[in-house]
């Protein structure tokens, strides 16, 4: 007979101890208490809050190396209203293309020494954004034109130029005086442009609410000019005003702080224009004549390009309404006294002013302004350049002098051209007070 073979005890819930062990336990003895993982109750939030933060400094890194989110390049100021960001770098969708740094005195250009070196001629332009120009590469800015112009001659005499650009976005006249008095004639400039746009005077005026008109506005006690602040100070006491100071390391630093901000911006004015009959789903209602977009025109990098009229270039209605001249004769004794104060601050360094009237789209011109700043030059030995008929005789269909309200690349050429060959006579006299560097 076949004898099976004897099946293998199972282990008792002793068995699986060591030998040692298990001989010195009582028989009938409770198995030890098996080892659980015992979890800090804290652990689990500790690990969510981790994933967070590496989530948000990974979305910061994406962002930060596609250049999303550095539209927000403007903090408040005390004295000015407002003021670049030191160093904030910026890649420019809103009205055509560019990659832009901020230098470390709030310029959207690049690094100048305070003191000037003996053999350079500096030239310093002061404005709003049609000087700043966030639209086109530094490289493409007037400015640098300009520079580049005047450089050969000057190589030639064994001496230099640096054309510096002073602008800032949405500032007035009475921004441009504080911007020369406060930062430009640190650097010792030996030509100072004032730019001035179409319609600038009405634009001290006070009325307005919001970031742009938190400004210091300037008024005339009998003839002395008078800097009030209120304005500012009313502002920053609203709601927005406290929520732009409590988030201002945020809009420094923060590239989802931008796209966010961006957002909210756009989607709380197109709100506003759907309540006021201005947007519709999927569009803008404007009475800006267009020709040409990004799907049937020649290549742009965002937006549309605005048409300059080709033939004529008739006054728009808005230049003789009523409240526009009634502006003009209320706050020109006020222009006219700022533009004094900034003769006087440009003597005082030596400095030749030139007043520069900007051209605007669609050959709109403010006849009686122009005709004041004209006066004003004459009357004060000051250089007058307007740029205005140079933009109307090069008015081209295929190649737009303008992205929307500032000027295109070739808008920036066009001036640079003008400028350079106007400054001549200027930059030469201001040229041979330098001295003779050549060996």
């Amino acid at each position: 007979m076949v004898r099976a073979a004897t099946p293998q005890a199972s282990k008792g819930r002793h068995d699986s101890l060591p030998d040692e062990l298990r001989a010195s336990m009582p028989t009938g003895s409770p198995a030890p208490p098996a080892q659980t993982k015992m979890r800090s109750p804290m652990l689990a939030p500790l690990v969510f809050t981790a994933s967070v933060i590496v989530s948000v400094l990974l979305l910061e890194l994406c962002l930060t190396v596609a250049g999303i989110g550095e539209e927000e390049y403007l903090k408040r100021d005390p004295v000015m209203g407002w003021v670049m960001i030191p160093g904030k770098k910026m890649t420019w969708r809103k009205e055509g293309f560019a990659h832009l740094e901020v230098n470390s005195a709030g310029m959207l250009d690049r690094e100048y020494p305070t003191a000037k070196s003996a053999d350079t001629l500096r030239i310093a332009v002061i404005g709003d954004s049609n000087i700043e120009s966030l639209q086109v590469p530094r490289q493409l800015n007037f400015c640098h034109l300009v520079e580049e112009k005047l450089a050969k001659d000057f190589a030639s005499n064994g001496k230099k130029v640096e054309v510096m650009n002073f602008g800032i976005s949405a500032y007035n006249i009475g921004q441009l005086y504080l911007r020369l008095k406060n930062l430009a004639t640190k650097y010792n400039p030996d030509v100072v442009i004032i730019s001035e746009y179409v319609d600038s005077t009405r634009n001290l005026s006070p009325e307005g609410t919001g970031f742009f008109h938190a400004r210091p506005n300037f008024s005339l006690k009998g003839k002395t000019l008078v800097c009030d602040y209120s304005k500012q100070d009313e502002w920053l006491a609203t709601d927005e005003g406290r929520r732009m100071q409590s988030t201002s390391w945020l809009r420094e630093h923060s590239h989802i702080w931008g796209v966010v901000s961006i957002a909210a911006e756009q989607v709380q004015k197109w709100l506003d224009g759907f309540g006021k009959g201005e947007s519709q789903w999927g569009a803008e209602v404007t009475d800006k004549k267009t020709t040409f977009d990004a799907t049937t025109g020649p290549a742009s990098a965002f937006g549309v390009f605005i048409e300059p009229e080709k033939n004529e270039w008739p006054e728009l209605p808005s230049v003789n309404l009523p409240h526009k001249q009634a502006a003009l004769r209320k706050w020109w004794p006020v222009h006219a006294a700022l533009l004094k104060e900034m003769k006087h601050d440009c003597d005082s360094i030596n400095a030749k002013m030139i007043l520069l009237r900007l051209p605007q789209v669609n050959g709109y011109n403010n006849i009686a302004e122009t005709e004041l700043l004209k006066n004003f030059a004459t009357n004060s030995s000051v250089h007058f350049i307007d740029a205005t008929d140079s933009f109307i005789q090069s008015a081209s269909k295929h190649e737009p002098l303008f992205y929307g309200p500032h000027m295109s690349p070739r808008g920036h050429a066009l001036l640079a051209k003008q400028l350079a060959t106007e400054l001549s006579p200027v930059v030469d006299a201001q040229k041979r007070k330098l001295p003779d560097v050549r060996k």
